[in-house]
């Protein structure tokens, strides 16, 4: 049974217990055996497609509020907005950048004085130079408090939850919580999106099922294999990012929270009850773990636009690469000048001693730079990855930077910073298609081995084609499923039918402790009365054995 491909089973979760699966287990979701209908009259078909044009048109009001400030998060979720203001959806649309513009469907709402607030803690900066954990606590508290009241008192924010405009259905991104909150005040259907996978806290609230070292935390650097080091590093971590979860963050959003509007909010309570959680993990490329109904993986790759032409003299330049291109780029998070003097001197050598050009996005050029080095502040990157003389890719280890390379069968080499870079470089060697390197040790040697093994050496760019392949390989995009269950949640306004029951289910339950409890009794009380059994079996053996003894004595006498 373990080496089966692939199993099909035909249980309707709305009539069976609804409970996760692995991607290999497909629920092919009953009536299987009904067939083909016979036509039917004309009259009946006018009649039926009239209805289906009035169901069809139905156009919804969505509220998006994506409070991170990382671009890359805002714009990997971009095509479902344009895909659903396509089909006609109003879209209210609020984060930190504007990322759709001239729509007619779109209204955009901008937090901008976010990364005000971020450039006073210089929280990214904390981050980057690897601060002591008490540091970047303390920081991030307090960088994620203003953030919090700026982003949930402005003006705009507020105007909305007065009601007065009508809202079907919100929608945030999941890691951070304290959003939900707006869509609990609007009493509406929450869909929760996240550009990477999901924390443990929220695969947690919709009932999937978590294990600290099988489905190991995204940010965690382990092997495959899990040694027993791993394992431990695993639990210790799953057990204190639980408990910083619960009484630090979920708390101080709460306490914020509470301050701002002047009641109570239990925002795990709240997440246990979102209708949906679209994930950006695709099961390839993260661990493979069981999924509830409500969960959707939208499989990675959601982002990735149409090609387009590139500007001439970019084009010029990539055709003209007669030993192929490099492009450097360490995402729209960390810029250059986060770099130390002596990295970029290491990087700028590395370069100069390289039979390829090199395209390097900064926002600053660098003194000396190499002849063969091409700095740009900004390079449309996609397209760019998709050019046939494209060598190797040089990243940061950011989810959406490595989803285009891969897509376009390009090899990597991660130098990661932060969060779940880290877990991703290390994803993508034991992939097999890049190598991971640490930045703030990078000398040349090293540094112009990994380029040319990864460029030289076939098995890199063939294990990225197949990645790829394997990847690409679906019945439906990552968007047309994010659609179709973005307007299931509005055709039914609920999904409570597809909730796990592990969801409310107290924790002693759910790990059957009332159960064992009974059992241990029971075996006990077995013992106990087989142990009086004995104990008055042997009582009267004996005394009956005395009674004999007695007989006989009297009977000698």
């Amino acid at each position: 049974m373990k080496d089966i491909s692939m199993m099909f089973i035909n249980a309707n979760p709305l009539f069976n217990t609804v409970r996760p699966l692995r991607p290999t287990t497909i629920n092919v979701g009953g009536g299987i055996h009904l067939l083909k209908p016979q036509p039917l009259p004309k009259c009946l078909v006018l009649y039926g497609l009239f209805h289906l044009f009035l169901r069809s048109s139905h156009s919804a009001n969505i509220l998006a509020f994506m409070p991170l400030p990382f671009y890359s998060h805002q714009v990997s979720v971009k095509p479902l907005w344009l895909e659903l203001a396509k089909k006609g959806h109003k879209i209210v649309l609020i984060q930190p950048n504007v990322t759709v513009e001239n729509n007619e469907n779109i209204t955009n709402i901008i937090l901008d004085k976010t990364y005000d607030i971020l450039n006073k803690y210089q929280l990214f900066e904390e981050l980057a130079v690897g601060g002591s954990i008490i540091k970047v606590l303390a920081t991030g508290a307090a960088c994620f408090t203003e953030v919090l009241e700026y982003q949930v008192t402005h003006p705009e924010v507020q105007e909305l939850l007065k009601g007065e405009r009508k809202i079907d259905l919100f929608f945030t991104e999941i890691l951070s919580t304290f959003a939900l909150a707006i869509g609990s005040k609007l009493k509406v259907p929450m869909i929760g999106v996240v550009s990477m996978d999901a924390t443990t806290g929220a695969h947690i609230a919709l009932g999937n099922p978590t294990h600290p070292v099988l489905y190991a935390d995204k940010d965690l650097v382990v092997s495959q294999e899990r040694t027993y080091a791993d394992r431990v590093l695993c639990t210790v971590y799953w057990l204190a990012y639980r408990l910083v979860d619960i009484f630090l963050l979920n708390r101080l959003q709460e306490n914020t929270l509470n301050n701002i509007f002047g009641e109570e909010f239990d925002l795990r309570e709240i997440t246990k009850n979102i209708s949906m959680m679209f994930i950006n993990a695709n099961p390839l490329f993260n661990d493979l773990r069981p999924l509830g109904r409500k969960t959707i993986n939208i499989g990675g790759g959601l982002h990735l636009l149409k090609p387009k032409l590139l500007p001439k003299e970019l084009q010029d330049y990539l055709d003209n690469a007669e030993n192929g291109v490099i492009y450097f780029s360490l995402g729209s998070s960390i810029t250059s000048g986060q770099l130390s003097h002596a990295t970029k001197q290491v990087i700028l050598q590395t370069f100069s001693q390289l039979p390829y050009k090199i395209l390097w996005k900064s926002e600053e050029k660098p003194t000396e730079t190499p002849n063969n080095v091409n700095v740009m502040k900004w390079v449309p990157q996609q397209d760019v990855l998709r050019h046939k003389n494209i060598k190797l890719f040089i990243t940061q280890g950011g989810l959406q930077s490595m989803e285009e390379a891969i897509f376009n069968y390009v090899p990597m080499i991660a130098l990661p910073f932060y969060g779940d870079q880290h877990g991703n470089a290390i994803k993508m060697v034991n992939k097999g298609f890049g190598l991971k390197l640490d930045y703030a040790n990078l000398d040349v040697e090293t540094f112009k081995n990994s380029i040319l093994e990864v460029i030289n050496n076939p098995r890199y760019r063939l294990r990225v084609k197949e990645m790829a392949d394997l990847i690409t390989d679906q019945p439906m995009t990552g968007l047309e499923k994010a659609v179709w269950w973005t307007e299931y949640v509005l055709r039914h306004g609920h999904t409570d039918h597809l909730k796990n029951q592990s969801v409310d289910m107290p924790w002693y339950q759910f790990l059957l402790l009332d159960v064992i409890g009974f059992i241990l009794l029971t075996l006990l009380i077995i013992i106990y009365v087989f142990i009086k059994i004995l104990k008055l079996l042997n009582w009267s053996v004996h005394k009956l054995y005395k009674q004999c003894v007695r007989r006989r004595k009297s009977k000698t006498n």
